[in-house]
């Protein structure tokens, strides 16, 4: 599954929508770190795993950054 939220991330309703299908994968991508780090604790906590995390800079001179982050069940 990819899930690629607005800027205030998916959030509680987003990932229970997300964990109602059960996908073993799950890559998200965030532009604002900071719901990318709420919405990583919300699928650590719903049992999935943080496997990587890589960080793009794909907004070069801004504070912008684009997180994208691959999660699997465990």
């Amino acid at each position: 599954m990819i899930a690629d939220p607005a800027r205030s991330g998916l959030g509680k309703a987003g990932v229970t929508t997300l964990l109602d299908t059960a996908a073993p994968t799950v890559v998200l991508v965030s532009c604002d770190a900071v719901a990318a780090a709420r919405d990583a604790r919300l699928l650590v906590d719903a049992g999935y795993d943080l496997v990587n995390a890589e960080v793009l800079d794909l907004f070069p001179h801004t504070h912008h950054v684009e997180v994208v982050s691959r999660f699997v069940r465990d």
